[in-house]
């Protein structure tokens, strides 16, 4: 299955879940990922044994030039991107975003699969979210650091359902009722 992780924000998440998909087999994508990364073809991963991987090592992922070459293929897309910067980085990238594939947005509180469906809707996107980021970790030079892997995470999805796709990504997936739940969850 080929993955695009979009963005990267101080929490890095993008690396942490980039790095625990290609571990696992995915085909991955991360845009914009720093130039080691591009260098490497990949990331080094330490204490991975908190991922769903369940090992540390390298990770092989490859560093598109541009979101659209990310998101050519994917069949699925994490984003990493701050709350305040999400809706004007994600309209930026709608028109690459495959119909149908869900998007799942790595952040706290703010919304995401229901402030992005209700301004992106009509193009087939389905967006999701949970009530927490799934991964955590320390990002430096290209190795990936891993601090945790929040399990039992419940998923809701925008615009259609997703949760199949999501359970590939991160096995122990649940369905919440709605986007209601998870974005109260998300905000306490």
């Amino acid at each position: 299955m080929r993955v695009a992780v979009i963005g990267h924000s101080r929490l890095n998440i993008a690396p942490a879940v980039a790095a625990d998909l290609a571990l696992r087999g995915f085909e991955v994508a991360w845009w914009p990922a720093p130039a080691v990364v591009a260098a490497r073809g990949g990331l080094e991963v330490r204490q991975g044994q908190l991922l769903d991987a369940g090992r540390s090592g390298f990770a092989p992922v490859t560093a598109p030039g541009s979101a659209a070459a990310a998101l050519a293929g994917a069949e699925a897309v994490v984003v990493d991107i701050p709350a305040h910067e999400l809706l004007p980085q994600v309209s930026a990238i709608a028109e690459s975003l495959p119909p149908g594939v869900p998007v799942h947005v790595q952040s706290h509180g703010y919304w995401p699969a229901s402030r992005l469906g209700a301004a992106l809707s009509g193009r087939g996107i389905i967006f999701a979210d949970s009530s927490a980021p799934t991964h955590a970790a320390a990002y430096a030079e290209g190795i990936v650091t891993a601090h945790a892997r929040r399990r039992g995470l419940r998923f809701a999805c925008v615009g259609g359902t997703a949760l199949a796709t999501l359970g590939l990504l991160y096995p122990d997936a649940q369905a919440a009722d709605n986007a209601l739940e998870s974005g109260l969850e998300s905000i306490n």
